[in-house]
């Protein structure tokens, strides 16, 4: 009988039934000669609570005679069979138990002493038959895993053979130059193996190659990089390094090294793959190259755009200049062509800003500035400036703006103030004759948004989905209006910057709605403007104008007696402007940039030098408008800086604001 170590057999005399019960609580009962619903009812118990665990416990047998009248707990289970008498005994060999055998009778109340002497002899043979039984079991086993291992080392050895057949095909037939340099017990390492592309990309014999230590064909300037390499391959196990080879003609080609390390049968070896790369540093050095040609050819635009730049605003400062002056005065057709003169003066002026900002945009140059800009006082700003060209096409603009509120986004004052007079000239070129555009600005919970809406003849689907793309028109309006496809793709630009949103709704014949969305700033309240002057303010306020161009001097001290009735003084040089500013005391320097002699940077930080005019405003009025330059005049003591042709109402506004700081404010 053959049974699991630590199980136990009970052998019922009367019934010639056996029972065999795990020792250890989990595992099921074995049963042979008893009914099933019996079986069922015989329950695991913790080892050492019943009788057959107790034993084994003890390594002590157990013999329980007139088991009805017994008191004792772990004969309770064999008392529920109804067995009269029980005799368990361990099954010992080698001083470890394999088990427990049981005997019991539900007819006699106790056993004799031959027959609890006969078991003992009994359990002693079983003990020894399931310990040869338990080593040949385990015998069988082993030689099972070990028949199972030598398999898999054949297996392992033909997979080996086949592998090794493969690398050798791979390596010898590869078009990447491969190396196989071996080092043994630590001795001088040397070439193993080399494949045909390395013979043919070093002009040397494999036989050559092998009687050869492998650093004579690297560069005399890699050596120490090939040093560090095999101090720390070991560990690493693998490296990538660039190097230069020396051909047998001398000649350098670089190449790109993948090194990797292997151990086999007491030797180090390191398979090496080069790449040549001397194709890849040429292209590489065409690209240098041509990134030098191309940033010389962007500076030469950027100095041709801002030379261009400069020499047109220099006349159209005069044209729009003068116009704002005559249409002051003129009357009937008179006034309507001069206006016509002034919008079309605004118009190329426009033209000229937005292809220096696209140019910026193009060169990565264009960044905005992150400051709280009051919404409501931007886009009343932008229609005033677009109100002339309006009432020209005879188009009305409303707005549900009121003069004393305000809303404050965070953005560029400047970049901003462009995109809502592009949206508000988009509307009003394309919105048709006699229309209305719509201006609203609407306060949501962390931004704000502005929606321009015209009742035009809309937009195509398939031109909306293009049409914030650079030089974008649609086919209809090509020829109908004048246009250069810039202004939506600079909202576009600029909108995204200020990490704001846009969009475009069109219905045809219904009209289009263009709207942005900015973040809102943490600020509720403009600080409030200062009381208007009384003329004798202005009598008291002086003004000096640095400007080389005879032409723009004359215009502006024209304008002053039209619009100002502020004394103007003025120079045509820097240095006659020093020598100005150091005879008289003037509240407001006008300085242009580009002067003769001394440019305009030089004589602002010169006249900041003296104590009494380093809190004096200085406004540059300038043709440069490319924003690098602003910025820069800004960063070298300019207060502010206007972009010619100016604007007279810009240039009063701000000459006003200046005047209001200045002067005592008039009492009510």
């Amino acid at each position: 009988m053959r049974q699991i170590r630590g199980s136990s057999v009970s052998y019922d005399l009367s019934q010639k039934s056996y029972r065999c019960k795990s020792a250890f609580s989990g595992r099921d009962p074995n049963y042979k000669g008893i009914g099933h619903s019996e079986a069922k009812q015989w329950k695991q118990l913790e080892y050492g609570e019943a009788v057959c665990g107790y034993v084994a416990q003890l390594k002590e047998r157990v013999v329980a005679n007139h088991i009805p009248a017994s008191s004792d707990p772990k004969l309770q289970r064999i008392k529920e069979l109804g067995i009269q008498c029980y005799v368990c005994h361990p099954l010992i060999a080698s001083e470890e138990v394999l088990g427990t055998l049981s005997f019991g009778s539900k007819s006699r109340e106790a056993f004799a002493q031959a027959e609890i002497d006969l078991i003992e002899k009994i359990c002693e043979q079983v003990g020894h038959v399931l310990e040869r039984m338990l080593i040949m079991e385990e015998l069988q086993h082993k030689n099972r895993s070990l028949e199972k291992a030598i398999k898999e080392k054949e297996a392992l050895f033909k997979l080996s053979l086949s592998l090794n057949k493969k690398f050798r095909e791979i390596f010898h037939t590869s078009k990447d130059a491969m190396l196989l340099v071996c080092c043994a017990n630590r001795g001088k390492p040397f070439f193993y193996e080399v494949n045909a592309a390395v013979v043919q990309l070093l002009g040397y014999t494999a036989d050559e190659l092998k009687k050869m230590p492998p650093k004579a064909i690297i560069a005399p300037e890699y050596q120490q990089i090939i040093d560090h390499v095999a101090q720390t391959i070991e560990q690493e196990k693998k490296m990538t390094v660039e190097v230069s080879w020396v051909k047998k003609d001398g000649e350098k080609i670089p190449v790109d090294l993948s090194i990797s390390c292997h151990y086999f049968q007491g030797r180090t070896y390191y398979l090496i793959i080069a790449r040549d790369l001397t194709e890849r540093k040429a292209f590489e050095q065409a690209l240098i190259e041509e990134k030098i040609a191309s940033e010389r050819a962007n500076l030469a635009k950027s100095k041709f755009l801002s030379m261009m730049s400069h020499e047109m605003r220099t006349p159209l400062n005069s044209i729009l200049g003068y116009a704002q002056m005559i249409e002051l005065k003129a009357q009937g057709t008179i006034h309507k062509h001069t206006g016509k003169i002034k919008n079309a003066t605004i118009h190329l002026t426009n033209l000229i800003n937005d292809i220096l900002d696209y140019v910026g945009l193009e060169e990565g140059n264009s960044k905005v500035a992150k400051e709280p800009v009051n919404l409501v006082t931007i886009i009343q700003d932008s229609i005033n400036m677009v109100m002339a060209s309006a009432e020209i096409n005879g188009v009305v603009i409303t707005s549900n703006i009121h003069p004393a509120s305000s809303l404050f986004v965070e953005g560029d004052p400047l970049r901003l103030k462009q995109v809502v007079m592009n949206l508000l000239s988009n509307a009003i070129k394309y919105g048709g004759t006699s229309g209305l555009v719509t201006v609203l600005y609407k306060e949501m919970k962390d931004k704000a948004r502005i929606e321009v809406r015209d009742n035009g003849p809309g937009i195509h689907d398939h031109d909306l989905e293009r049409i914030f793309e650079p030089f974008y028109r649609s086919d209809e309006v090509l020829n109908l209006t004048e246009g250069r496809g810039l202004g939506l793709s600079l909202v576009k630009e600029f909108v995204t910057q200020m990490n704001g949103q846009y969009g475009v709704e069109s219905e045809k014949n219904k009209g289009t709605l263009f709207w942005i969305e900015l973040p809102k700033a943490n600020v509720t309240t403009e600080a409030p403007l200062a009381p208007f002057l009384k003329e004798k303010d202005k009598k008291n306020f002086k003004v000096l104008y640095i400007e080389d161009n005879e032409e723009n001097r004359h215009l502006l001290k024209e304008q002053f007696k039209v619009f100002f009735n502020i004394e103007l003084v003025t120079a045509a040089d820097g240095l006659s402007g020093l020598k100005l500013v150091q005879e008289q005391r003037f509240d407001l320097v006008l300085l242009d940039i580009n002067l003769p002699l001394m440019d305009g940077l030089q004589v602002c930080k010169k006249i900041r030098c003296l104590p009494e005019y380093q809190e004096v405003p200085i406004i540059a009025i300038s043709a440069h408008a490319l924003k690098k330059d602003i910025q820069y005049a800004l960063e070298s003591g300019f207060d502010d800086y206007l972009v010619k042709p100016v604007d007279i109402r810009s240039l009063k506004a701000l000459i006003d604001q200046y005047i209001q700081k200045t002067a005592t404010p008039a009492l009510p």
